[in-house]
């Protein structure tokens, strides 16, 4: 069974609705939000939990199982949205309920992308400065269309690779490498969006090649992306 329904973006977000299907054990730098009915989302050893809305905290393992249709919205980790969404320090690293607000926002009857926006309105302020450092470096790497390195980041700014990733997992939870990779993810989604092959989304995202997307979206989103073809943007 394939994934069907609709998908749109934004400039720090990727969010889906319909019907989901098998997914596979996976971890992303993305924050995610997911809501429906009666959503049970498990790392199918040490937790499963079941509800209608959870926040997933990025670098956590897990799978989502639904039978109704339900909503997921993947959050750029260092945008300023992702910020204000983030759990408190003391939950930084545990699937948490969402507040009903959230999910009566995110279950709204509008299109997907309004849906979204105005979400975003609620939560556009940031609640912790993340450091000048470590922002020079989400900056320089929004300004290069194909994947680059840790290492010439590092460069770019004037810090170790070592003390790169040290301030990510600070701030983020994961290192700086998985920034790159969510950044490459999004970016090969995009030109699937625009009617893209595979092979060509693969080669427009940086990925060394369709087999090497495709092992990448499986670790992260869970999903290959001949899962994803039904899956069409609004």
């Amino acid at each position: 069974m394939k994934w069907q329904g609709e998908y749109c973006f934004g400039p720090t977000w990727i969010a889906f609705r319909g019907i989901s299907a098998e997914n596979h054990l996976h971890a992303h730098a993305a924050m995610q939000l997911v809501v429906g009915k009666n959503i049970t989302v498990t790392d199918n050893t040490t937790f499963e939990k079941q509800g209608d809305g959870w926040l997933i905290p990025s670098g956590i393992k897990h799978r989502i199982i639904a039978s109704s249709p339900i909503v997921i919205l993947l959050v750029d980790p260092d945008s300023l949205f992702a910020n204000a969404l983030k759990p408190t320090k003391t939950n930084s690293s545990m699937v948490i309920n969402l507040s009903s607000k959230i999910i009566d926002a995110l279950l709204a009857d509008t299109t997907l992308d309004i849906t979204i926006n105005k979400l975003q309105i609620q939560y556009q302020e940031g609640n912790d400065e993340i450091d000048p450092r470590l922002r020079a470096a989400i900056t320089f790497l929004n300004t290069i269309d194909k994947r680059p390195t840790v290492e010439s980041i590092s460069i770019e700014i004037g810090l170790s690779v070592s003390r790169l990733r040290a301030l990510s997992v600070q701030y983020f939870g994961i290192p700086f490498s998985k920034i790159i990779m969510w950044k490459q993810v999004n970016l090969a989604f995009r030109s699937l969006a625009q009617n893209a092959s595979l092979a060509d989304a693969a080669y427009n995202a940086g990925f060394a090649d369709q087999a090497h997307f495709t092992r990448i979206l499986r670790d992260t989103i869970g999903v290959t992306p001949g899962q994803t073809q039904n899956i069409n943007k609004p």
